[in-house]
């Protein structure tokens, strides 16, 4: 269980560390803001999760091994976008997507993560529970994006915040049902994961009281056929 578990972990460093990266790549950060975007992707969730259950230090400052993996990872990441800039920029809708994918892996990985860690810490009050394991999976890419000023991706599209949510549900209710270890956290970060694909396959969104994009967008095209009409007349 405990190799699992740091595999599991490894696999959800390098998830947010490359997801953290190429945002950081985007909005034009030189490497130090590369680096600093993708640890703060990785680890300002379980920070954040740490100082709400009074873990002393966070487990962050000894994760040396995590730590060493997204500052390689990261790394890679930039100097991959350096290298092959022509491509990179050509490339952009598709690296949206890979984005994605590794942001789904990320927030799968730690929100079942730091389920575990408090219910191991001894909070096994569920909501609780799960708002450590929410908080876990997605604390860093809200600080990541208020550092580069967007609205957090948790606001605004793609049930995001639902999702996580739902994986660290799917881990509670295994864990408290008795199931193995390795089969809570694979199918409580497999929910994450595969809620957040079908979400960005079928556009899932939680509703909005006003779309103003799509509004924008109707508008924009009923000017672009008007002006049609109006010269063909």
């Amino acid at each position: 269980m405990d190799i699992f578990f740091f595999v599991l972990q490894i696999i959800g460093v390098i998830g947010f560390s490359v997801s953290g990266a190429m945002v950081a790549i985007r909005r034009e950060t030189d490497i130090v803001g590369v680096v600093i975007l993708a640890m703060t992707t990785t680890f300002g969730g379980g920070i954040m999760r740490d100082l709400c259950i009074s873990s002393e230090p966070p487990r962050f400052f000894t994760m040396y091994t995590e730590i060493a993996v997204s500052l390689v990872t990261a790394l890679v990441v930039f100097f991959v976008a350096r290298h092959f800039k022509e491509k990179y920029l050509a490339k952009e809708g598709a690296l949206l997507a890979v984005d994605n994918v590794f942001d789904a892996i990320g927030i799968g990985v730690f929100s079942v993560i730091g389920t575990e860690i408090a219910l191991d810490a001894g909070y096994t009050a569920p909501i609780l529970a799960i708002l450590m394991g929410t908080v876990s999976g997605v604390g860093g890419g809200v600080v990541r994006d208020v550092l580069v000023r967007d609205i957090p991706f948790l606001l605004k599209k793609r049930i995001y915040l639902l999702a996580v949510a739902a994986g660290s549900t799917v881990y509670y209710l295994l864990w408290h049902f008795g199931a193995p270890g390795m089969l809570s956290l694979s199918l409580g970060a497999a929910t994450v994961f595969t809620l957040r694909m079908l979400a960005t396959v079928f556009k899932w969104n939680m509703p909005k009281a006003i779309d103003f994009s799509s509004l924008r967008e109707e508008e924009t095209e009923n000017t672009g056929t008007d002006g049609k009409n109006k010269k063909v007349s």
